[in-house]
């Protein structure tokens, strides 16, 4: 964990509620920062699936993907 905060300098973090349901809770997120080992500008998105038990998280689903800023991966239009 403490690698990961060496290397996300100056990290900004958006999230947004997407869904609950029963006792499921889906959000979406977006983040950005400065890369500690070269300085690059750096933006990555997510989901996440947190499932609650007993009124706590028992379990934790993420999805995280990353990439230089201004340089978006895009999907093809099919």
């Amino acid at each position: 964990m403490l690698a990961r905060f060496a290397r996300q300098k100056n990290y900004r973090l958006q999230k947004q509620l997407r869904a609950v349901s029963g006792n499921v809770i889906a959000c979406s997120w977006v983040g950005e920062w400065d890369d500690g080992r070269n300085g690059c500008k750096m933006q990555g998105r997510g989901i996440e699936l947190l499932t609650m038990r007993g009124g706590e998280i028992a379990e934790w689903e993420a999805t995280f993907n990353v990439w230089a800023k201004g340089s978006a991966p895009s999907l093809p239009i099919v």
